[in-house]
């Protein structure tokens, strides 16, 4: 390797260079750039050579904004060779900071060929290799450090090298692969040598030995004096065991090894379902898990967190495919003595815990295992089905049975916090299986709870406990329907519906829990308002009944879909409905204030009644970062885009930017970290978590959201107001270059997209509100329009669903919305492409490959009849999206002779803006355009999305035209076209302009009263007049930027068509 300059320089005394680069390292650690600029300078000009000071010198360019000299000056220092550790070190994290890791490689591997035998750089090479996941680099370069150290856990972190290189194996080639054999027999050597101590070594060689197929080698390890002095605590080693035995088909074993569990913690759940799964051979549990830790852990399936689910999932697959979505150990065929061995397994643990003290002292679980096997005898009693709940045959117990479980658990552990949670599972299949038992155990539950009630207002019983086991019923009976159910419920509908009450049953009960809760309050007054209370649970299912009610009344309102005629009165039926759970979950969330489901369903009200600023503040409490961005970002988006708030926006993309940048520094790190503290385990995890964050599909989202801001910023935001469109169209060009460069590629022809990770937490989604089917920006739109619609799926079609490891969807539970998000997102991107194209930016392979994409869009969307029914209004805006696309394509591709053909393009685009406008206009003008007529439907959103999303999109279109147009020569047809086009679409947004600075927000204390006069008691006046000012503040500034914002929009377009 040549150098490119002479670095020799004076010999410098180390104090005295150690003094003149302290202030350096201080200047540059608080952020003073420019002052450790000149520094560095002035010392290179004595020692021009020095490289520290040189390094120095390109980090503070760097951090003053000038990126490529910083990074040419240590590229120089790196390719020269560093003559010192300090430089070397302060290269390294010059670089892990940049995001360079590569450079990282190349400046150890370099170090190392010059010093063979230095520990310390092959060290660092090691981490370089583990941050850039060069697996095979990471062995090799491990086993030269054990060559030199023979060190024990150089070997672990070859073996980890290898373990990495087999990810993408399946387990029969993994078994048969020969980098497998090899790290068994490392292990072996290492075993026989005593170099396995810890407990983290021991977990990853027999990882090893079963990942070769040596399944009972490695349990014969696992239950060995060196597992029990690895992995001391005895539970842990018994539930390895366990794990591995019902991996290996070893039942009898299994079982005894997880009896083994229970003995030393009663109370682990997760051994009790395993040990019923193995006892009661068929039957699954009623609440799915993650399937037990294997020792060193495991791969996510291939599968895992996909838009097209699990395999399997619409029944047919293999056991082991069913086993996995359901999150049993396995599927075996029934026999006849499971019930019996089930009976004795669950009397045995039941005895143990009552003679150990009960649940006071062992826990719940022996206990709530009674209502398990109920459930399980129920499987075993009915079909082949892992659902079913049929009542117990002729002469048996009616203590038998699941409601009957269920009720006994109620009266023992009702006044326990965790009763009603601890029965939703149950509670759920009930209501799937059985309508008509849930409804008795509905009636039973009222009557026993007042009747205890009663009972106890003679008593000393504590209050506080009284509270607690009235409202574990009140929620167990909304788990089984009395507040109209959950979106959940609807399994058979692709998991998309919302609840439903008959008209006034939703108010009717409202104002009963509203009561109770206001009486409840009084209870815990003086309780901790950063901890939630019993109280806030009657709130909760206020608010729920009352969301019932109102998407029955959406249903009617909206039954004859998107451009159909409304019933207005169901329409306002709905609003009020939604209006006053608002004003129920506003005066909750003051007294918990850090109660998130309240809030959560604070924030989704307010987004469905349009008031998206409202909905951006209350969400804003909850203070969503890191990981949140990720997993809750579909509950963020639709206010934020419905209202489209640049700031809002903006900071929401900041955020996500910050985590996909974590995911790529401290993700790596902490695994880097891992190995050095000998976590083995940790270090593996940390490559798929990496996988699922680097594939995020919320991340990718985050990007194209923030660009997409960004495009209708540079059409119709503050800037370009009273520019000429040219200018407007220059600045643009620019964003779509940068919009093209940072969001997802587009696939070349024939090629498949990346793929994506879903991490959705759809726990936190409230009981009415199902994952939006199509663009977050139209949510709350597509949610009124879908509540009366059939979404069962096409006969013969197989609905996607979650396996056991998508933990925040639901074994079993529908995915399908994760391929609308993608389809939505990916209509997105290749509209920035399309544009950038059409504004003249892109070569003729690209071209094409928005040609392919584009066609692909169509021919999905052409088999997306489902997509109309949970997402009308995205569908709606999907032909406008359509009509533009096929107008973009037209102008990229087509040659001067052609011009002629975009005439019947641009006409298509402007007669589908007049159809989307005059939709939306008919909307806005219905009962006089005030705040109660403006709330239902969606209106607020999907009049921000036409004017701001699809007008900044028809104006890039004929900008785009225009500019071929001038470019092309003169053709009065060509221009003439353009000049229609320009002047339809913009007479047309100018009508709904026009409607939307009609609004008016009239009298809020008369329309509080008139509400509350119409639905009853269940909100407070006061509140409910504050929500409605609110939605009227919030609906007054969304139309104020509709009007300034259209009103750029409606110059621009003017502008063009006069100019042709």
């Amino acid at each position: 390797m040549g150098k490119s300059k002479d670095t020799t320089s004076k010999a410098i005394d180390p104090m005295a260079l150690h003094r003149k680069l302290e202030p350096l390292y201080e200047l540059l650690d608080k952020g003073n750039n420019k002052a450790a600029l000149k520094g560095a300078t002035q010392l290179l000009a004595k020692h021009p050579n020095l490289q520290i000071a040189r390094a120095l010198k390109g980090i503070a360019l760097y951090r003053s904004g000038k990126k490529d000299e910083g990074v040419a000056i240590c590229d120089e220092i790196k390719d020269e060779g560093p003559e010192d550790d300090n430089t070397l070190h302060t290269l390294q994290v010059f670089y892990r900071n940049a995001g360079m890791p590569s450079s990282i490689v190349s400046m150890f591997e370099a170090a190392s060929a010059r010093d063979p035998k230095n520990l310390e750089h092959l060290s660092l090479l090691f981490s370089a290799h583990a941050r850039d996941f060069a697996f095979v680099k990471q062995q090799q370069c491990a086993m030269k450090l054990y060559r030199l150290t023979n060190d024990p856990k150089h070997v672990m972190w070859a073996v980890c090298g290898i373990l990495l290189q087999t990810r993408g194996m399946t387990r029969e080639e993994r078994r048969d692969a020969t980098l497998t054999r090899l790290a068994a027999g490392m292990c072996a050597k290492l075993e026989k040598n005593g170099g396995v101590t810890d407990r983290e070594t021991l977990l990853v060689c027999a990882r090893v030995l079963r990942e070769c197929g040596r399944g009972r080698d490695a349990r014969t390890l696992l239950e060995s004096a060196l597992a029990e002095k690895c992995v001391p605590m005895k539970a842990e080693r018994l539930s390895l065991c366990a794990t591995q035995a019902a991996e290996d088909g070893d039942v009898d074993d299994a079982l005894a090894h997880w009896r083994g569990v229970l003995k030393e913690m009663p109370d682990d759940w997760q051994a009790a379902s395993c040990a019923m799964d193995l006892t009661m051979r068929g039957t699954v549990a009623a609440a799915p898990r993650k399937a037990p830790a294997s020792a060193g852990g495991d791969w996510a399936p291939d599968d895992a967190f996909t838009a097209e689910g699990v395999r399997g999932g619409g029944g047919d697959g293999d056991k082991d495919d069913v086993a996995r979505r359901v999150g049993a150990m396995a599927l075996t065929s029934p026999d006849g003595e499971g019930v019996e061995r089930g009976e004795t397994l669950v009397r045995e643990l039941v005895a143990a815990a009552d003679e150990a003290g009960g649940a006071m002292k062992v826990g719940r679980g022996p206990y709530l295992l009674e209502v398990e096997l109920a459930y399980r005898k129920s499987q075993l009693r009915g079909s082949s089905s892992t659902t079913t709940t049929s009542p117990p045959p002729a002469g048996a117990s009616e203590d038998e049975s699941l409601p009957a479980a269920m009720m006994k658990y109620w009266r023992e552990f009702g006044y326990w916090t965790s009763c009603a949670k601890d029965l939703a599972p149950y509670s759920r299949r009930l209501l799937e299986t059985d309508a008509d038992a849930a409804a008795a155990v509905r009636e039973r539950l009222a009557s026993e709870a007042a009747a205890a009630a009663a009972a106890a207002a003679s008593s000393d019983e504590p209050a506080n406990r009284k509270l607690r086991r009235a409202v574990a019923a009140e929620a167990i009976r909304a788990q089984l329907g009395s507040c109209g159910g959950s979106w959940r419920d609807r399994r058979d509908s692709n998991g998309i519906l919302g609840p439903a009450l008959p008209s006034s049953s939703g108010r009717t009960l409202a104002t009963d829990l509203m009561t109770r809760y206001r009486e409840a309050r009084e209870v815990v007054a003086g309780a901790d308002p950063r901890e939630p209370t019993p109280a806030d649970t009657l709130a909760l299912l206020a608010v729920n009944a009352l969301a019932a009610e109102a998407t029955s009344h959406a249903a009617r309102a909206y039954a004859n879909g998107v451009g159909g005629e409304i019933d207005v009165d169901a329409a306002a039926e709905a609003t009020r409905a939604l209006l006053v759970a608002a004003a129920c979950a506003s005066e909750a969330v003051r007294n918990s204030p850090n109660h998130a489901e309240l809030r959560i369903g604070l924030s989704v009200l307010y987004t469905l009644l349009g008031a998206h600023d409202a909905a951006c503040e209350t969400h804003a409490a909850l203070d969503c970062k890191n990981i949140q961005m990720d997993t809750m970002a579909h509950l963020e988006l639709p206010h934020l885009e419905g209202g489209d708030d640049g700031a809002a926006l903006n900071w929401f993309a900041a955020r996500s930017d910050l985590l996909a940048t974590d995911a790529g520094k401290d993700i790596t790190e902490n695994g880097v970290k891992a190995y050095d503290n000998g976590v083995y385990t940790k270090a593996l995890e940390f490559v798929d978590f990496h996988r699922r964050l680097n594939t995020s599909h919320a991340l990718k989202n985050a990007a194209v959201v923030k660009w997409r801001a960004a495009l209708r910023e540079a059409v119709v935001g503050d800037a370009a107001a009273g520019a000429k469109p040219e200018l407007v169209f220059n600045v643009l060009r620019k964003v779509l270059r940068g919009a093209a460069d940072a969001c997802e590629p587009l696939p070349t022809r024939g090629a498949d997209w990346p793929s994506s990770c879903f991490n959705e937490d759809l726990c936190t989604n409230p009981a009415f509100y199902p994952p939006h089917g199509g663009l977050a920006s139209l949510a709350a739109a597509d949610w009124w329009r879908s509540r009366g619609v059939d979404a069962s799926p096409r006969a013969g079609a197989e609905t996607p669903v979650a396996g056991a490891h998508d933990v925040g969807v639901g074994a079993g539970a529908s995915v399908a919305h994760r391929a609308r998000w993608q389809r939505a997102m990916r209509r997105r991107v290749v509209e920035i492409h399309a544009m950038r194209a059409a504004a003249g930016d892109a070569d003729a392979d690209a071209v094409d490959a928005v040609a392919a994409a584009a066609e692909a869009l169509f021919a999905t969307d052409a088999d997306a009849d489902a997509d109309a029914a949970v997402a009308p209004s995205t569908r709606a805006c999907d032909a406008a999206s359509n009509a533009m696309l096929r107008a973009l394509l037209d102008i990229a591709r087509a040659e001067d002779d052609e011009r002629e053909g975009r005439a019947a393009s641009l006409d298509a685009l402007a007669a589908s803006i007049e159809a989307r406008c005059d939709d939306v206009r008919s909307e806005l003008r219905r009962g006089g355009g005030a705040t109660l007529d403006v709330t239902c439907g969606g209106v607020v959103a999907a009049t921000t999305h036409l004017v701001s999303e699809i007008g900044a999109g028809a104006f890039a279109t004929l900008a785009s035209a225009s500019s071929a147009a001038a470019k092309g020569g003169a053709n009065g047809a060509a221009d003439a076209a353009v000049a229609n086009a320009a002047r339809r679409i913009k007479d047309a947004l100018a009508g709904v302009v026009a409607a939307a600075s009609a609004f008016d927000a009239g009298d809020a204390t008369a329309a509080a009263a008139d509400v509350s006069a119409r639905c009853g008691g269940a909100a407070d006046e006061d509140v409910l007049r504050e929500v409605l000012k609110n939605v009227a503040a919030a609906h007054e500034e969304t139309f104020e930027a509709v009007a300034t914002r259209g009103g750029r929009l409606i110059a621009h377009l003017g502008a063009i068509a006069d100019a042709e």
